[in-house]
């Protein structure tokens, strides 16, 4: 558990998309060999990774929204309804978002993280055009 918290997050980042593009291609029947060799694997490369960055931003665009939206507005109250999963997610954002510090560092955290995907995709996009 100690690797965990001291390895960079854009190296994290990296390994789970590779984890997830080879779980993916090892599931649809391929093997390594064959994901390396083909110029339609590299075309199956490009769409995982702009589908996989692409969901990452939307993702990292809804935790801005909902951090701004619990900071302005402290009296939302949150549907029992919801899976626990998402009433946890949602209170750990009401009770960040409750001091100026927080909201600030977590803030700040997000554009980060999604000026971190943009500038990766931007290269990505740059060096598949060479």
């Amino acid at each position: 558990m100690k690797i965990l918290n001291k390895t960079p997050y854009p190296i994290k980042i990296i390994f789970t998309i590779l984890f997830c593009l080879f779980t993916i291609f090892k599931l649809l029947g391929y093997q390594i060999n064959d994901i390396f060799n083909t110029d339609l694997t590299l075309y199956y490369f490009r769409a995982y990774f702009y589908v996989v960055i692409f969901l990452m931003i939307i993702y990292m665009l809804i935790h801005l929204l909902l951090l701004h939206i619990f900071y302005t507005n402290n009296k939302i109250k949150i549907p029992k309804i919801l899976p626990d999963f998402l009433i946890k997610w949602l209170t750990e954002f009401k009770n960040v978002t409750k001091t100026k510090v927080g909201f600030e560092a977590l803030k700040e955290e997000f554009y980060i993280q999604l000026y971190l995907y943009l500038f990766i995709l931007i290269f990505f996009v740059l060096i598949m055009q060479l």
